[in-house]
Order: C-alpha cells, then structure tokens, then sequence
C-alpha cells in the first residue's frame, strides 16, 4: 500500500514539473553523447530539407493536399507563407510543420477536438492563446513551432519522438510516422 501512494505521489510530481516546465517555457537538456548524435541526426536531417520548397511549391503542394483532404476554411496562401516564415525561425524542415498541420487539422483552422484547437490541435488550457487572435493562420504556426521545438529539446533532437511527443505520447505511437508519410510526399 505504501509503495503505490509513493509511486503515485512521484507520477503527480512529474506531472506537476512538466505543466510548469511547458507554462513557463522553461527547458533542461541534459548533454550528453545521445544528445549530441540526435543532434547531428537532425542537423543532417534539417540539411537535406532546407530550401527544398519556395513559397510557391509549399503553397501548390498544401493546395494539393487541401483538395484531397479537407474542407476548412483556410487561407491557405498565408498558411503556406507562415509555413516557410516560421520552419526558418525555429529551424524547423517546413514539410514536417505541413504534414504536422495536415494530420492533426486537414488544414482547418477552425476545427475543436477535446480542449485543443486549429490547425496545429493546440490545447487552450495548457498555451494560453491569445483568444482574438488564436484562430489566425500566422499566430497558430508560431505556438505549433514552439510546441514542437520544446517537444525537440525534451527528446534530445530526436525527430521521431519530438513529433510523437507534441502529439502526446513519446513511445508506442503511430503519430510520427503519419506525419513524415505526409511529409515524405510533398519533399
């Protein structure tokens, strides 16, 4: 009996430090020798994908997808323009932030799913959007980039589980894979 409050008072901890961590933006990366082949991973990754879609490309390809796939009310010209304007800011392969977005919204902007809104799924409670702006496509770009990024800098640049980690769950999930298949076919 002593043993499962102990185990429940350290998840509740846990849980505590990471809802602080991601409401004050605050960041610890360990470094260490994973860390830094994560790093070098990504850094190759981010090199092969860099400057591999102009606006215009980006904003053919989303249109593709967008016909396919969706039925929001997007603009999707300034989605696309965000899109390119943001994956530079946080260095982030602009096809990942595509396949992030078409996974999680189709590119809808206003779609709401359990607390989390937009585009990119963002959670009301734990982001605190900015609420006259929270449905723009510029603004939803920015929080899905630095959700990510921090996501990225939990998992030692670990690409696989930076994304599977922004979607909620590091390990056993399909999420990663769904968003490079997205990725993989606009590259």
């Amino acid at each position: 009996m002593f043993e499962t409050k102990k185990l429940a008072l350290v998840v509740a901890i846990y849980f505590l430090m990471i809802t602080f961590t991601v409401t004050l933006g605050i960041t610890y990366t360990p470094q260490t020798k994973e860390t830094n082949k994560n790093q070098e991973e990504f850094e190759k990754f981010k090199t092969k994908t860099e400057g591999s879609l102009k606006e215009k490309e980006l904003l053919r390809k989303i249109k593709q997808l967008h016909e396919v796939n969706s039925k929001g009310q997007t603009d999707l010209e300034k989605l696309s323009k965000a899109i390119i304007k943001y994956s530079k800011e946080f260095d982030i392969p602009p096809e990942i932030l595509v396949g992030i977005a078409h996974v999680e919204s189709r590119f809808n902007k206003y779609v709401e799913y359990k607390g989390c809104i937009g585009l990119y799924q963002l959670n009301e409670r734990v982001h605190k959007l900015d609420q006259e702006i929270k449905y723009d496509e510029d603004y939803q770009v920015m929080k899905g980039c630095e959700i990510l990024t921090w996501f990225l800098k939990i998992y030692d640049y670990d690409m696989m589980k930076g994304l599977n980690g922004y979607n909620g769950r590091a390990y056993n999930n399909s999420y990663a894979d769904r968003v490079m298949r997205i990725s993989n076919m606009i590259k």
